[in-house]
């Protein structure tokens, strides 16, 4: 049982992996791109401390997909912020998926039969694991799903919706969470502005395509959408976002 006075645990992946998916408990660190991971930390150390008089976390656990991010960021506090007892998720969410199945099928065999909800009971992690690569995940789960939990939103409706896609206009390509309905009546778009560009290009040669988009694609930027800062507002013109 942790005491969260002393302990502090860390989600420190981008905001779009953990909102389909995380550990209950854990700080999530709300940050586009690892990059802006450390100010982002310092920000939630600072809090930390307000809310415990001064005090620093005595320890710090983290993960992250595959690990990799953990060893940067557990450095980072170590060397530059004096918490010495940091503990890292080995090999990451992808390697607690192997443990899961490793213990659904223990509890599969000593049942003597299938069941599917054996992996909810045991996983302490709910919801989707973001990844970049099914190959990353392929030999242990047919999809990311680790828990049937929807915690995402639908970009557009808000429903719940834990479906990541790329927005249909090449020119755009934003990462954004989309439910079917909404794919079908935006076409697959994160935008009307998006959405009439689709609708345009699909009208054109390749080479008609590749010239327009090379004309027209500054006009985009930023091409994430569901940035974080971007996400309370979207411009319905090329315009505007351009402006933006």
């Amino acid at each position: 049982e942790m005491d969260d006075s002393s302990t502090l645990v860390l989600d420190v992946r981008n905001f779009y992996e953990h909102e389909i998916g995380r550990f209950d408990g854990a700080t999530r660190i709300m940050v586009d791109t690892f990059r802006d991971t450390f100010d982002a930390l310092d920000e939630i150390l600072d809090q930390h401390e307000k809310e415990h008089d001064g005090q620093k976390p005595k320890e710090v656990m983290m993960y992250c997909t595959g690990g990799i991010r953990c060893e940067k960021v557990g450095a980072y506090l170590t060397q530059y912020k004096g918490i010495s007892n940091v503990q890292k998720l080995h090999g990451g969410i992808v390697n607690y998926m192997r443990f899961l199945k490793e213990q659904r099928q223990a509890a599969m065999d000593a049942r003597g039969h299938s069941d599917d909800a054996v992996e909810e009971e045991f996983s302490l992690f709910k919801g989707k694991n973001f990844v970049f690569d099914q190959r990353c995940v392929g030999e242990l789960t047919e999809s990311e799903e680790v828990t049937d939990d929807v915690l995402g939103r639908c970009f557009q409706c808000g429903e719940p919706c834990n479906h990541h896609t790329n927005c249909s206009n090449l020119m755009c390509h934003g990462l954004i969470l989309q439910c079917s309905n909404c794919a079908t009546t935006m076409l697959g778009a994160c935008s009307e502005a998006c959405k009439h560009e689709y609708v345009k290009m699909e009208s054109m040669t390749p080479d008609e395509q590749r010239n327009y988009r090379k004309a027209n694609a500054l006009k985009w930027k930023p091409k994430n959408p569901n940035s974080l800062k971007y996400i309370k507002f979207r411009p319905a013109s090329p315009e505007l976002l351009q402006e933006a």
